[in-house]
């Protein structure tokens, strides 16, 4: 990864149950999308990091994008891109719990 950071993949179904999950302090982070994640930021369930679009996006746009938060060069527009090491990645939203 682009910050050296290293991360367990932990698959689930859909991303409202890695949500709840987070929020549980199952799981310290999740990718969500905004319709899964903004209602829990909104109530200061969670805390939302960084957006993978090039812009902010108008749902949120007070949270930064991944290149604002320190990542520059970092996008993703959808839900699953494939990247330059042949994996698959399913991004939107990047956050923490509160």
């Amino acid at each position: 990864m682009k910050t050296g950071a290293v991360f367990l993949h932990v698959p689930y179904k859909g991303g409202g149950t890695a949500v709840t999950d987070m929020i549980a302090g199952h799981v310290a982070f999740t990718l969500a999308t905004p319709a899964e994640l903004m209602p829990h930021v909104r109530d200061g369930k969670a805390r939302a990091l960084a957006v993978t679009t090039p812009q902010r996006t108008s749902v949120a746009p007070d949270v930064p994008t991944a290149q604002e938060a320190g990542v520059p060069g970092f996008e993703v527009i959808g839900l699953v891109r494939r990247d330059r090491a042949s994996r698959y990645t399913c991004l939107h939203h990047c956050a923490a719990r509160t």
